[in-house]
Order: structure tokens, then C-alpha cells, then sequence
């Protein structure tokens, strides 16, 4: 069994991965344009 706890932070950890690459991916693109 799984600590509802631990799943909780497990899934906050995916969503600010997932946010981090979208603004890192972001950022790159723009020092390509520039």
C-alpha cells in the first residue's frame, strides 16, 4: 500500500516536471529565433 501522502507529492512532481520542460522547451525556441 501506497501512502496517499506520497501519491500526492508524486503527482505535484509530474505536473511542475511536465510545466518546468513546456517553459524550458519555451525558452530554448526563443534563443533559437533570436
Amino acid at each position: 500500500m501506497i501512502p496517499k501522502d506520497s501519491i500526492v507529492v508524486h503527482m505535484v512532481q509530474e505536473f511542475y516536471a511536465s510545466l518546468w520542460d513546456q517553459e524550458s522547451r519555451k525558452a530554448k525556441r526563443r534563443s533559437w529565433e533570436t
